[in-house]
């Protein structure tokens, strides 16, 4: 969900909090639902503001964070169960790294987990 597909797809936001681990590493899309949540598990907008730069709160208030597409790629190298990120609540937490936001978000249509999208060519 906004913004946290965005805080992920900058890199700025370098972990991916989950309740449950996954063995898979490697290349994925970001994929932003339709739904903008920022309020999720008690962690709202304000607990957001907190962890970003003055120049991260610029952006994040001008930005465009588009719904419902694929916006971005990173690279998963590592599950954990502690990280020293600002950004880590856990229980776990997927280790991201080379976060790239695309200039142009892809529609597409979400699913739960990693998942291959289906992109028109």
């Amino acid at each position: 969900m906004q913004p946290w597909a965005w805080l992920s797809a900058t890199g700025i936001k370098p972990i991916d909090n989950r309740p449950r681990p996954t063995s898979f590493r490697g290349r994925f899309y970001i994929h932003a639902s339709q739904k903008f949540n920022t309020n999720i598990a008690g962690l709202n907008e304000e607990w957001i503001l907190e962890r970003l730069s003055e120049m991260e709160r610029e952006m994040y208030f001008t930005t465009v964070k588009p719904a419902g597409a694929i916006i971005g790629e990173a690279v998963l190298v590592d599950c954990v169960r502690e990280h020293p990120s600002v950004w880590f609540v856990g229980p776990y937490g997927l280790v991201l790294c080379e976060a790239k936001l695309y200039d142009k978000p892809i529609p597409c249509k979400g699913k739960l987990g990693f998942f291959e999208p289906d992109i028109p060519q």
